[in-house]
């Protein structure tokens, strides 16, 4: 699995952090085993040099919109499952627009902490607050919260 995110912004969503670690993915083995491929020399030598003992992986706007535009897809089907009628109803018009073209007005749940348009998620500062959702974590604000232990 590779985490890496483009070399250049392209598109009307945020698609590049500066604090994700780039180049870093994970490969799983027949046995059952992962392994860290690392691409990047500055992140293998710090963590040689014992400066380094995690990696940071920022979800950007664009990578949640995906992720919410398939499970809004997952949604619907659900719902069709047990009433086919129901799902293919104006209740649901939002959320097939946003899964099939990426429409929305204003910003989906997925986009929790942030303003109410784009102009937030261009926000590159990092706040770190208890989280909200679970006591035990703590939120990193920036693009867009992403909880840590």
């Amino acid at each position: 699995m590779d985490l890496a995110q483009p070399k250049k912004q392209k598109g009307r969503l945020p698609s590049i952090h500066h604090s994700h670690d780039n180049h870093v993915g994970f490969t799983c083995h027949d046995d059952c085993s992962v392994s860290i491929d690392i691409g990047d020399e500055q992140i293998i030598q710090e963590i040689l040099e014992g400066t380094r003992n995690k990696f940071t992986f920022v979800f950007t706007p664009y990578v949640l919109s995906i992720m919410g535009r398939f499970l809004g897809k997952v949604g619907i089907e659900l719902v069709c499952l047990s009433d086919p009628v129901y799902a293919r109803s104006e209740a649901f018009t939002k959320v097939r627009e946003f899964a099939r073209y990426g429409r929305f007005e204003g910003l989906w749940p997925i986009f929790h902490f942030q303003s109410d348009g784009l102009s937030g998620l261009r926000d590159t500062q990092i706040r770190d607050r208890p989280c909200p959702c679970v006591p035990s974590l703590r939120c990193i604000f920036g693009l867009p919260g992403i909880c840590t232990p």
